[in-house]
């Protein structure tokens, strides 16, 4: 296997760098590893602790795990980087993945055919005992999770898959390491001979749960695209032969219990694939409990927008090329759902998935667009070309005995070092010195490596390259200064494939040509080439550099190529390292915040304003033309300073980009002189607070939701649904705010259930057909409130809270409550009113501004013509309840040490509940009032920020 950064096994040149301080220059290479044996002493100068660094020595000396047998500092660990070997022992071993003469050629071949560095244990041992010794550990490691039947290794896959796996392969990062030819890169007959298709689809899908090293790193590839990658690799080479094209499609059947839109993306299916002519239950109508999966390809007759109409009992689901274009899942009656796709003409990828648990089953296909009024889709229009694969794998006999032995083996010569890295060092090398002890020249650093030790075939180059870091291994001590430790880790992540960096490297012109964006997206090299990263730790927060090194999120919807994941374990420094580079402490301060200044940035983002929202989507809404970063991540990823001079100067921070200047002259033109007296970076600082709000910002002017017919979207006023929502119940009244913050109240049980920001509700389940389905709320950052009701009498303090729908002695549910309904003030925003045994409660759930996102005050006045003592407010149920500001009736809570609740003009305290969580508990306050309407009242109010 090839991959670009070892090319021709040689080493490439990157940019000189100087350490701070030092009078000697670094030179960059890529590379690969080393190791020896001790020596009467260290013959590293003083100098040299301070001065040496080599990044393609260090990285050798990583890839290679010598740290794994010659134990070093933890400091000197933490700086080379060094990461384990892959996993291949256990149920979901290397046995579960590969085939057994895969397995055996990599034992041979020390890991050359996969591209890993791994040493020769068995070279000092004569012809006829490395072949025992090859033959016990193949036994071992093929009982890890094997032997796969020969079976698993022939099946059939629509071209239309492979063709898209194919487009995949160059579009989302694949060719960035590997290059464009797959077939040279990794070798067809190699990967047909080594993987079954699951296997293959399985370890695409998550390479770093097998190199937790981040050696193969994530692109968080769907089920679909896993699939259609390893079907378009397997696909081949020798080991494939393609059938004529039949009408029809491959169905596939599944015994078993299903959700959801049913198995959509399985292959292989409980039998034999059948063929029918158009979507249906083939000749499984009148079964229960199973799903079917129908793949194959249809013709679309003309280039348009096509509507399709999926029909059935229970769920099911409809992809063309990939993507969703009609959901209907869960278990249900024949229900229809329809979906809009763009398409031309001509055929593409389909895949139908659905599942019947008992009763009727139901399902059909139809559909409308150029010329076509709605019809069921006819016969001629489905096609399955069947690639067939078989890789010709020999049956295995497993040895137990062999097995046993291989064990023995595997943990005798030291396997266990690089693949158990948590294990005791195995005997073979708990003698083995210590890095700080090793010599240039002995061990196995040597030309001529002893029979003891182990055999990495370095040449030339990387030995002398072993020689410089064993003659300056105490330097390694020295933390390196944070832009070297970021070159060293950028190329050994290899970033420099996609991105660029001044003094690091970048990808090729090749390379650059490769990367692609969609095709509505007019933003040049800008939309398609990955980002450089000059200056990326002042431009991000720590943790949005966190969490795009480590979890790969994705801001840029116009680009194919995917950030990779790499995990926590290799990013962890980088990120650190980055910081401290790149940032510019005055750029981490935030502009004040006020509502005023809030009012300001959202005038201004609209179409009335700069017109952000021309390029911007906002809030998942799309932007009127390029569909560009989306606002509403901006200010948790971005830092402040940086933001402010982009806006202000964007050639300057991101030459050559095609956002607009639009304060002109380097951001000191002032336009919109009424506003903050036209103060250029007043009005950005106000576009940033507006930002702050994330998911809750009220929506600017210019944009047009992209929602379905039943969207429901508050723009000037509240709006008030009623419905039955999922874990609530069925007297559900769900209210959107304009300033996109949501709140679901729950009537049946007198309390807030769900707060959420972001968008509403989609109302199709409620209105449409037989309606009455379970509604869930459509937007982010759902807060689920405490079950039971808000508001309860108890006896004590520390009396258990009322359970909800439980009934007292009189049958009442919850006691006496009732349910009083809904009033509205002038801004049209609801008040709820319930009774309780002659007390009257009034809760107004009311949005306030607040930097970060717009939290949930909720408002109580509570009205009694008796004075009593015995109401109490559960406001949060947590594992954590701390105390992290204020005293008697103004505080402020954390809560699982993620969210605050501030509680004011009340007295607030934390017990704990019979099952050990942490109960917030409010005594209601009241107190004599002497009004016609009411003798005693109190009002408090509990603010939730999240």
């Amino acid at each position: 296997m090839k991959i670009r950064r070892k090319t021709g096994g040689g080493s490439f040149t990157l940019k000189t760098m100087e350490i701070t301080g030092a009078a000697t220059a670094l030179s960059i290479f890529a590379s690969i590893a080393g190791c020896g044996d001790p020596g009467s002493g260290s013959n590293t100068s003083p100098a040299s602790e301070m001065t040496w660094t080599s990044l393609a020595a260090e990285n050798l000396v990583a890839d290679a795990s010598c740290t794994a047998c010659h134990e070093a500092e933890p400091e000197v660990d933490r700086r080379i980087g060094a990461s384990p070997g892959p996993r291949i022992l256990g149920a979901d071993g290397v046995g579960a993945r590969l085939s057994p003469a895969a397995i055996r050629n990599r034992v041979r071949g020390h890991g050359a055919e996969s591209g890993l560095r791994m040493p020769d244990l068995l070279h000092g041992l004569d012809d006829a005992e490395q072949a025992v010794a090859v033959e016990e550990l193949v036994q071992f490691l093929v009982e890890q999770g094997g032997p796969i039947p020969t079976d698993a290794t022939r099946m059939e896959i629509s071209t239309a898959r492979i063709a898209q796996g194919a487009s995949l392969w160059e579009s989302v990062g694949c060719t960035a390491c590997h290059g464009v030819d797959a077939g040279d890169a990794l070798g067809f007959d190699d990967l047909a001979g080594a993987w079954t298709f699951e296997s293959l689809a399985d370890f695409l899908g998550d390479p770093l749960t097998v190199h937790p090293g981040g050696r193969m790193p994530s692109l968080a590839l769907s089920d679909d695209e896993r699939r259609s990658i390893a079907a378009f690799l397997l696909a081949g080479g020798d080991m494939t032969k393609t059938t004529a094209s039949k009408p029809g499609l491959q169905l596939e059947f599944f015994e078993g219990e299903f959700d959801g839109v049913g198995p959509i993306d399985a292959v292989g299916g409980d039998v034999d694939p059948v063929r029918v002519p158009v979507p249906g239950l083939g000749p499984y109508a009148g079964r229960d409990r199973f799903g079917l999966h129908l793949s194959g390809e249809i013709e679309i007759p003309t280039s348009g927008r096509w509507n399709f109409y999926l029909t059935s009992d229970d769920g099911s689901g409809l992809q063309i090329d990939g993507r969703t274009v009609v959901a209907n899942p869960g278990i249900h009656g024949a229900v229809m759902k329809r979906g809009s796709v763009d398409l031309d003409a001509g055929r593409h990828a389909i895949d139908i998935g659905m599942f019947e648990a008992s009763g009727g089953e139901v399902l059909s296909l139809s559909w409308s667009g150029p010329g076509v009024a709605r019809q069921p889709v006819p016969a001629e229009a489905f096609f399955s070309d069947a690639v067939v694969l078989d890789a010709g794998w020999a049956d295995f006999e497993l040895d137990t005995d062999l097995a046993r032995r291989g064990a023995e083996r595997f943990a005798q010569t030291g396997c266990t070092a690089c693949h158990v890295p948590d294990m005791p060092r195995p005997r073979a090398i708990a003698g083995a010195p210590p890095l700080a002890s090793l010599v240039a020249g002995r061990g196995c650093l040597s030309p001529d490596v002893p029979a003891a030790a182990p055999e990495y075939d370095f040449d030339a180059e990387e030995l002398a390259l072993l020689d410089d870091f064993v003659s300056n291994v105490r330097a390694l001590l020295q933390p390196l200064p944070a832009d070297v430790a970021v070159a060293h880790a950028m190329t050994r992540l290899d970033c420099i494939a996609c991105h660029e960096r001044p003094d690091v490297g970048g990808p090729s012109v090749e390379a650059r040509a490769r990367f692609a964006s969609d095709d509505d997206a007019e933003l040049g090299d800008e939309g398609r080439i990955p980002p450089p990263l000059d200056g990326v730790g002042n431009k991000l927060r720590l943790e949005a550099l966190r969490d795009v090194l480590a979890h790969g999120t994705k801001v840029r919807p116009y680009m194919k190529t995917r950030m990779p994941i790499f995990g926590d374990a290799q990013t962890r420094d980088l990120v650190v390292h980055l910081a401290a580079s790149d940032s510019i402490a005055a750029d981490g301060r935030e502009p004040e915040f006020d509502e005023e200044r809030v009012a300001v940035g959202h005038a201004l983002t609209g179409t009335d304003g700069v017109s952000c929202v021309q390029c911007h989507t906002v809030a998942g809404h799309p932007a009127l033309g390029i569909p560009a970063v989306d606002l509403a991540t901006m200010h948790t990823r971005i830092r402040p300073g940086w933001f402010r001079k982009h806006l202000l100067d964007p050639q300057k921070t991101n030459p050559g980009t095609r956002m607009t200047a639009s304060w002109g002259n380097g951001g000191t033109e002032r336009i919109f002189p009424e506003l903050l007296g036209g103060d250029p970076v007043k009005q950005v600082d106000a576009i940033r607070s507006y930002l702050s709000l994330g998911e809750s910002m009220p929506l600017p002017k210019g944009v047009v939701p992209d929602a379905g017919e039943y969207a429901l979207i508050p723009i000037d006023e509240p709006i008030l649904f009623g419905t039955f929502m999922r874990d609530v119940s069925p007297r559900t009244i769900a209210v959107g705010l304009p300033e996109n913050l949501h709140f679901a109240w729950d009537a049946e049980h007198a309390r807030l259930a769900k707060a959420w920001r972001g968008a509403f509700m989609d109302a199709e389940g409620t209105w449409r057909g037989r309606a009455g389905q379970l509604e869930t709320p459509e937007g982010r950052s759902v807060l689920q409130m405490p079950d039971g009701p808000a508001i309860a009498m108890l006896e004590t303090r520390d009396a258990a809270w009322p359970t909800a729908n439980a009934r007292d002695a009189a049958g009442l549910r919850n006691g006496a409550w009732r349910f009083a309904g809904v009033t509205r003030d002038d801004e049209r925003r609801p008040a709820f009113n319930s009774e309780l045994d002659g007390v009257r409660i009034t809760e107004r759930p009311l949005p306030r501004i607040a930097e970060g996102g717009t939290s949930l005050i909720r408002r109580f006045t509570v009205g009694s013509d008796a004075g009593r003592g015995d109401l109490y407010m559960r406001a949060a149920i947590a594992t954590s309840i701390e105390l992290a500001a204020g005293e008697g009736d103004e505080r402020i809570w954390t809560i699982n040490g993620e969210r605050t609740v501030r509680v004011s003009g009340a007295n607030s305290f934390v017990r704990e509940d019979p099952g050990g969580m942490k109960e917030l508990i409010v005594k209601v306050p009241l107190k004599m009032v002497g009004r016609e309407d009411v003798d005693f009242e109190g009002a408090f109010e509990v603010e939730l920020a999240w």
